[in-house]
């Protein structure tokens, strides 16, 4: 009976200690708010990202201006915001630790893009259709044009 104990013991003990043990992999939230630099508003939409995450790994932000990323993994960590209209800016070596979530800040600068003048003429040939398509004739007429047939009274 001893033997069998101390059997069903030692083979108990080697099915513990032969099971691998995992780590517990600490994770962390990062949150924070966009704003407009100058008018202080929240800026709906903005697209933040962790630049280099692999898989990739991005939030937008809702309409009072808020973003959050969960379970992000302890480190150091870049985020990236940016909106059409406004500069991009970037946050560099972030540190996020346990016990303790990181809020982020973004105020963005508007960004003025020019381009060339856009000039529109008019193409006014009343000789040829304006839809290339039609079977019968289509010609455009305007309002005096219309007042010389008889059906327009």
């Amino acid at each position: 009976m001893r033997l069998l104990l101390m059997t069903v013991f030692v083979c108990l003990l080697l099915s513990l200690t032969s099971t691998p043990v995992q780590p517990q992999e600490l994770t962390q939230t990062l949150r924070g708010r966009v704003v407009d630099a100058y008018t202080e508003q929240p800026l709906q939409g903005v697209t933040i990202t962790i630049p280099g995450s692999d898989p990739p790994k991005g939030t937008a932000t809702d309409a009072e201006g808020y973003f959050r990323f969960s379970n992000l993994p302890l480190g150091r960590t870049d985020l990236e915001a940016s909106l059409i209209g406004y500069r991009t800016e970037v946050k560099n070596n972030l540190l996020l630790i346990s016990g303790r979530e990181l809020v982020v800040d973004f105020r963005l600068e508007e960004q003025v893009i020019t381009m060339e003048d856009v000039v529109i003429r008019p193409d006014p040939r009343k000789d040829q259709p304006s839809n290339e398509m039609a079977s019968v004739s289509a010609r455009s007429f305007t309002i005096d044009e219309t007042e010389r047939y008889a059906g327009s009274l």
